[in-house]
């Protein structure tokens, strides 16, 4: 056999085996993992019994004072608004 042809079969051999022992160590450190931290198993379909549904109802604030313009609801000014003290249910 070549010497050429013989150095590119041991170098391929080598970097193929290299892979699977790389291949090997990943797995059984997935494995280790696997086994400190386990998947959630539990579901949110399990628990539809237990669905409530809460509403918030956010109001707008009352401006009061304005210096500047707002465009896209975004104000650009001085701005004062006056905030509610109490939530409304």
């Amino acid at each position: 056999m070549n010497p050429i042809t013989s150095a590119v079969k041991h170098s391929l051999l080598r970097t193929v085996s290299v892979i699977c022992v790389l291949a090997v160590i990943a797995l059984l450190g997935l494995g280790i993992k696997r086994l400190l931290y386990p998947r959630a198993t539990e579901s949110y379909a399990q628990k539809a019994d237990q669905i409530t549904n809460i509403e918030h109802n956010y109001y707008p604030n009352k401006k009061v004072f304005g210096l500047g313009l707002t465009l896209w609801g975004l104000d650009i000014g001085i701005m004062k608004y006056d905030y509610s003290k109490e939530v409304k249910k």
